[in-house]
């Protein structure tokens, strides 16, 4: 038993401890040349994008939209004229509620 409280006690640090040393800033400065100029696609069959809604202070609605699609143009030169355009296609919508994929789905939204 004593092996079981170690081990998850190990486990709990190491779980605390990765959010802190991932949000660790890094030291020195940008070096704009290791990034390439271009349009950027964006890889439909490997993205998601997640969602959480307050339902009305009672619950809170997880989601996500499958199969995204966009660009994203970037000049490292020229940081300003940077552009992203994504598109996310609704009738792909998931939630843990099948009646409220549908609801979500009704031309009502």
């Amino acid at each position: 038993m004593q092996k079981f409280h170690a081990l998850f006690a190990t486990a709990a640090t190491l779980a605390m401890a990765a959010p802190a040393a991932s949000q660790t800033p890094i030291s020195g400065t940008a070096d704009t040349s290791r990034i390439a100029a271009g349009n950027y696609e964006v890889d439909t069959h490997h993205t998601q994008v997640a969602w959480v809604v307050n339902h009305l202070g009672f619950n809170l609605y997880n989601g996500l939209f499958g199969s995204p699609t966009g660009t994203l143009t970037l000049d490292p030169t020229k940081p300003g004229t940077a552009a992203v355009s994504i598109d996310i296609p609704i009738e792909n919508i998931v939630t843990t509620s099948t009646p409220l994929n549908a609801h979500l789905k009704d031309p009502i939204f």
